[in-house]
């Protein structure tokens, strides 16, 4: 792969590529580069992906779950363990928030 950019490079009319000279240029390129902000994220979009892992892995999923009067959840999978009973697994996606109120919710 670095011979290919070395290659790359020099096509480029780039004098005097050698690999440390393509290290350096990757490096550089690795310095360059900036992450979006997690603001950015979409909730909708999230909340979908947890649910579809949830499903992949064979739990039955649902979104927007009511959990009592007034409180939703994002996303909750349930499993039934033959007559044992009923394993339930929630996820709240939030963009911003309190520590105090996550660690109430735990």
């Amino acid at each position: 792969m670095l011979q290919a950019i070395s290659k790359e490079l020099k096509s480029e009319g780039i004098q005097g590529v050698d690999l440390l000279l393509v290290d350096f240029f990757l490096f550089e390129i690795s310095q360059n580069i900036t992450e979006p902000p997690l603001e950015t994220f979409d909730h909708d979009e999230v909340r979908d992906q947890i649910a579809n892992i949830g499903i992949m892995l064979g739990f039955d999923t649902d979104t927007e779950v009511s959990v009592a009067h007034g409180a939703q959840v994002d996303v909750v999978w349930r499993a039934r363990i033959a007559n044992l009973g009923m394993v339930t697994y929630v996820f709240e996606v939030h963009k911003s928030g309190s520590i105090d109120f996550y660690l109430w919710l735990v």
